[in-house]
């Protein structure tokens, strides 16, 4: 099966995805979604992915563990595996994508900016074959 990691917007939760995969399809796909790294409401039921040295480093480890325990439960295919999110999950799966270019057969940033620091270009030479997909609105502020 193709595997979709899948990285909620600010403010919400992996249980975004419950919410996405009906339009995506519940057949003929398995999809993960961590939680955010950082809590955004006193009752920690809202997380957003913060973009420090430390954090990047915890939702990599976070979509390779999400990765791994999906691979443990399903038959999956290792050059399907996509990353995706929103908002500031899709600047996370920029980030995490263009870490990690091999790992990936692609990248889906819905409304995400595209990441400008801590080096995103860093592969550019393996990073050059990476499918991507990145969509935002016409007034989006996110992207400029």
């Amino acid at each position: 099966y193709p595997l979709i990691v899948w990285l909620h917007g600010c403010g919400s939760s992996e249980r975004e995805l419950e919410e996405l995969m009906p339009y995506i399809g519940i057949r003929n796909y398995v999809a993960v979604a961590p939680r955010g790294t950082k809590a955004v409401d006193p009752n920690g039921h809202r997380y957003t992915w913060a973009h420090t040295p430390a954090s990047i480093a915890l939702a990599e480890e976070l979509v390779f563990d999400a990765i791994e325990k999906a691979s443990g439960r399903f038959c999956l295919a290792n050059r399907k595996i996509f990353l995706a999110g929103r908002g500031a999950g899709g600047t996370m799966a920029w980030r995490l994508a263009l870490r990690n270019p091999k790992q990936f057969a692609g990248c889906v940033s819905l409304g995400g900016a595209f990441p400008k620091s801590h080096r995103p270009l860093s592969t550019l030479k393996d990073v050059r074959s990476l499918r991507s997909l990145w969509m935002v609105g016409e007034q989006s502020q996110s992207c400029g």
